[in-house]
């Protein structure tokens, strides 16, 4: 988010040139902002629990300037070292920030009861909030856009019942707890979509889809459940590359509602689980044990008793696939609760980017899959999926590549033909690279490093 502010103020670089040879530091542009978003917040009215208007509230600028004040703490704190270094490092400042305006919002939520996670208690409550038509009486979507049939709509569905051109990663897959909290072990039995989904974390079935005849595809008549990935869309962009087809955000409600191939599903732009993983990651960020138990309880612990999993402590013990090397095992905790719980929300790249984590991450990684095997000779129960199915399945099966222990890999024309990993040049590729156009109407922008 703040690398988009500052493209727009700044042209993308780390600094922003307003005459030739002279920079504004890229932190005091984000100053500029937080100036912006405090009297945003300071003239905005609540919601407050009351009805929902469409304009933007207090909540809504609170939930962004905790946004972007987190995004410009990490970033400043972890590109200390690297070529997207910030002048002055005032990472300490912002991760504050970003710990006060979400407190805040969190105590209000403890005073008040808006805003707050909605559907706790529910068995499918998390999978819930992402598939709705209209949030205006929602407490934790704080800010969204409604839809309508033959006014403005899109087709998200069309594209969610078929994969959406999308799949999670085994990596994904297996950052998912157990649901007694413990980890799962390096070569656990993933046979299967039902075993992968056996005894995890409960947001997995509700983020991916699972042949369990649980995982309604369409509530028609009879209704329609999920038994194998769309391997065989129309194209690309309607089929699930991996095998981990995505559950989360689809609506199995929608199939008689909307003519045409128009979904009214609500865009969330903000939601208040998002705000509770600002909180915690802003406390452990600053360190010197800021993060408490209470703080826990009252952030993270909330979104896993939603869940139905097992709170988290300050506690934590080293878990084999951990991420990062270097930090300690409750920040590691914290940032895998926020890779689980905002899964296809979008967030992830950004967050690499602002952890400077891409050589971990994505240098030389060669994305993975789900088991090849479990499709192999499957024959559909269901007569229709069957006739307009099998053979396109059966063809496309065989012709899926895996690697040595038989995980698909989705990319067999890239990656020199999947044999290579992920190329990201470190001192290079956090920032784009201005266009020429722009630069050729302002000749003092300059260029980001490395392009």
């Amino acid at each position: 988010m703040i690398n988009f502010l500052c493209r727009i103020f700044c042209g993308d670089k780390t600094t922003a040139k307003v005459q030739k040879n002279q920079w504004i530091p890229r932190n005091q542009v984000v100053d500029s902002i937080m100036s912006d978003l405090d009297h945003a917040i300071e003239y905005l009215s609540p919601r407050a629990g009351g009805a929902w208007t469409g304009r933007v509230t207090k909540e809504t600028a609170m939930a962004l300037q905790a946004r972007i004040a987190l995004f410009e703490g990490t970033w400043e704190k972890y590109h200390a070292n690297t070529p997207f270094r910030a002048a002055v490092n005032q990472s300490a400042k912002f991760l504050q920030k970003a710990a006060d305006v979400s407190g805040a919002l969190i105590t209000q939520s403890e005073s008040t009861g808006y805003p707050a996670l909605d559907n706790v208690g529910d068995e499918y409550g998390y999978w819930n909030v992402f598939n709705q038509t209209d949030y205006a009486s929602s407490r934790e979507v704080l800010f969204w856009r409604k839809y309508l049939v033959g006014q403005t709509a899109h087709n998200w569905n069309r594209y969610t019942d078929n994969g959406a051109g999308r799949g999670a990663t085994k990596d994904l897959i297996d950052s998912y707890l157990k649901a007694d909290g413990t980890p799962v072990t390096p070569g656990y039995d993933d046979a299967t979509l039902a075993k992968v989904a056996a005894g995890r974390d409960p947001r997995l079935k509700q983020t991916i889809c699972i042949n369990d005849e649980e995982h309604i595809r369409w509530h028609s008549n009879p209704i329609r459940y999920f038994e194998a990935p769309m391997f065989d869309g129309w194209d690309a962009s309607e089929s699930a590359l991996t095998g981990y087809q995505p559950y989360k955000g689809h609506n199995n409600r929608e199939v008689d509602m909307s003519p045409g191939n128009s979904s009214i599903e609500g865009q969330i732009y903000f939601r208040y689980g998002e705000v509770l993983l600002i909180y915690a990651e802003a406390k452990v960020e600053l360190g010197d044990g800021t993060i408490s138990q209470t703080d826990l309880d009252r952030s993270i612990n909330k979104l896993r008793e939603r869940a139905g999993m097992v709170p988290m402590t300050t506690s934590v013990t080293n878990d084999p696939n951990f991420e990062f090397a270097a930090l300690s095992p409750l920040m590691q905790e914290i940032r895998r609760e926020r890779k689980i719980e905002l899964a296809l929300e979008g967030f992830r790249h950004y967050d690499i980017m602002r952890w400077a984590a891409a050589g971990e991450l994505i240098v030389g990684k060669i994305p993975v899959g789900a088991k090849k095997a479990q499709w192999e000779n499957f024959q559909f129960d269901n007569p229709e999926e069957r006739e307009l199915r099998q053979e396109k399945f059966d063809q496309i099966i065989n012709d899926l590549v895996t690697d040595a222990n038989g995980y698909i890999k989705p990319f067999k024309n890239t990656l020199n033909g999947g044999s290579e990993g992920y190329k990201f040049d470190v001192n290079r590729d956090y920032l784009l690279p201005i266009p020429i156009n722009e630069r050729t109407m302002n000749p003092n922008l300059g260029q980001n490093p490395g392009w």
